[in-house]
């Protein structure tokens, strides 16, 4: 399906982005049609399979329901790594981690010094937008995402907001407030840390379990430490509760958009999830298994079809094509696709460059290809090539509980690594070539080492 087969799409007249003027009459002869504002908003943390629109047994995000009947899902949707700074970058730009390299930010790493920077020979979403005549705003409550870390190019505003749920609440007014007064179309990112945070106002508990099974073990520390849980089922609840909040900040934004702001593409994602002991740990960034990379997608808004679910294999890689084929705008060169478009069935690639749990994976609608590294090898950007240790799980989108490796034979597990090598290769070249002479390294000041201690990164 081409672009211009695509029903009810909002039409960018040449005219218009020659200068005829937004929403004026133009030289083409017939009325230009004002470009569609653009919002994302990025519930951080927030794991697909804990969602009502993917059948969880809790109803925790009836607004997001209510979103996904007036526009579209994406069932298939995967991040393309397990923490929030190369998954972000991957959404800004369109290019898998290892092509932008915006990954490291671990303390132990900055401490001495080094940190990777979203360098400034990629172009942004946020800049490939201004240059089509949007004003560019995010309001950006996760401290790891800054603008020394190269993650404000593009933003005509930026504002760092605390990672708190008066913060969430200042992102959503900001983000009103900024389409409120527009003068033109606006691109807004609207980033909201709750379900990272766990944290939820008193009284506001919907969900509550008997506390049956204690957390234990050192693998579990950081979760009593961090936030006092003391039984399985209470983190669960706590988790639930928070995505619960979330929800209900999403469905205040999307009632304004429709009453105020109808010809808005909004755009519902998350960053990463969280595991909530299915390999026996909590929180995130720590393994590749789909508690971490399964997260929802719902857009809504001109040219997205209503109560659509699409059930192929997508990823966070393809967010910048799919909005500029929306938009009726000349693709940028990414290494995604428009998910409103006809395409062959594709595997979905993701990595965590460091940790014990360091390795890649390639997740196709046949099963999910897991590589860690090997036993002893070093703990930073590993190089594979085929030699780690292998898990496949026959479902891609369930929770990789079953590892079935050892009876696929040498031949699947040989096909799988040459795909994730010639990702691996062409996403090398786009590295040397965009940032060839620019700066792909930064240090953290003491305020930013704090903030990531805050949010839970502490090197693994």
């Amino acid at each position: 399906m081409t672009s211009a087969s695509l029903p009810l799409r909002p039409r960018l007249l040449v005219c218009a982005v020659l200068g005829a003027g937004l929403g004026s009459a133009g030289a083409c002869g017939e009325a230009a049609v004002a470009p569609p504002h653009v919002v994302v908003v990025l519930i951080d943390t927030l794991r697909a399979d804990h969602t009502s629109i993917a059948g969880y047994a809790r109803d925790t995000t009836p607004r997001l329901a209510q979103l996904a009947a007036q526009g579209t899902t994406f069932a298939g949707h995967f991040a393309n790594a397990p923490w929030t700074k190369p998954s972000v970058a991957t959404l800004l730009t369109g290019l898998l981690p290892p092509a932008h390299q915006s990954q490291w930010g671990d303390v132990e790493r900055a401490a001495g010094g080094e940190v990777d920077l979203l360098s400034d020979g990629f172009e942004t979403l946020p800049e490939l937008l201004g240059a089509a005549g949007y004003s560019t705003h995010a309001y950006m409550t996760n401290t790891t995402l800054t603008a020394a870390g190269g993650y404000a190019q593009g933003f005509d505003e930026f504002v760092p907001l605390p990672a708190t749920l008066d913060g969430d609440r200042a992102a959503l007014a900001a983000t009103r407030a900024v389409l409120d007064n527009a003068s033109g179309p606006v691109f807004a990112w609207c980033h909201l840390m709750a379900v990272h945070n766990y944290r939820v106002e008193a009284g506001g508990e919907r969900f509550r379990s008997p506390h049956e099974t204690p957390i234990a073990g050192a693998t579990n520390a950081e979760i009593l430490a961090r936030y006092g849980v003391e039984f399985h089922e209470q983190a669960v609840d706590a988790y639930d509760n928070t995505v619960l909040f979330a929800d209900a900040l999403v469905g205040e934004l999307a009632d304004h958009l429709a009453q105020q702001h109808p010809n808005t593409i909004l755009v519902v994602t998350s960053d990463h999830g969280e595991e909530l002991r299915e390999h026996g740990g909590y929180l995130h960034a720590h393994s590749l298994f789909n508690e971490l990379l399964r997260v929802p997608l719902v857009l809504r808004g001109p040219g997205i079809e209503a109560g659509r679910r699409v059930e192929r294999l997508s990823s966070g890689v393809d967010l910048v094509a799919t909005l500029f084929d929306l938009l009726e705008l000349p693709a940028p060169a990414t290494q995604g696709v428009s998910l409103l478009a006809e395409f062959a069935a594709r595997g979905v690639y993701a990595e965590k460059r460091n940790g014990e749990r360091a390795g890649r994976a390639w997740i196709t609608p046949e099963g999910k290809f897991l590589e860690w590294k090997p036993p002893g090898s070093p703990g930073s950007k590993p190089t594979l090539e085929g030699r780690g240790v292998w898990g496949f799980y026959a479902d891609p989108l369930g929770l990789d509980q079953d590892n079935t490796a050892g009876s696929l034979g040498a031949a699947r597990l040989q096909a799988a690594q040459r795909q994730m090598e010639a990702l691996g290769e062409d996403s090398d070249r786009i590295f040397e070539r965009e940032t060839r002479g620019r700066p792909t390294r930064g240090v953290l000041n003491d305020q930013e080492l704090e903030d990531l201690r805050a949010l839970g990164y502490s090197g693994d």
